[in-house]
């Protein structure tokens, strides 16, 4: 188990490193919601709130970061889909 898992994580990391050579990018038509999100223009989903929110409010408040797990792919998006199926892949225009 631990060596494939290993295994998934340096093929993962391969990928990021090389910027997803195999990811075809995705027609967005203008569409740009992680840009939206740092400039504080929309919430993150589901039930979130602005970014300048976050970073005001939730430093050290460990209990409420730890409760709400959906604003991780919002703070940190990659170019492929994560667990929040709300939170946007990451798109060279971005």
């Amino acid at each position: 188990m631990t060596g494939s898992r290993n295994w998934r994580a340096t093929r993962d990391m391969c990928r990021y490193r090389h910027n997803y050579p195999d990811l075809v990018e995705r027609d967005c038509n203008g569409d740009t919601p992680n840009l939206s999100f740092y400039r504080n223009e929309i919430r993150f989903l589901p039930n979130g709130c602005f970014i300048e929110d976050i970073l005001q409010n939730w430093t050290d408040n460990y209990d409420l970061l730890e409760d709400n797990h959906s604003y991780i792919q919002w703070l940190f998006p990659l170019r492929e889909p994560g667990v929040n199926w709300h939170a946007k892949p990451l798109t060279l225009r971005e």
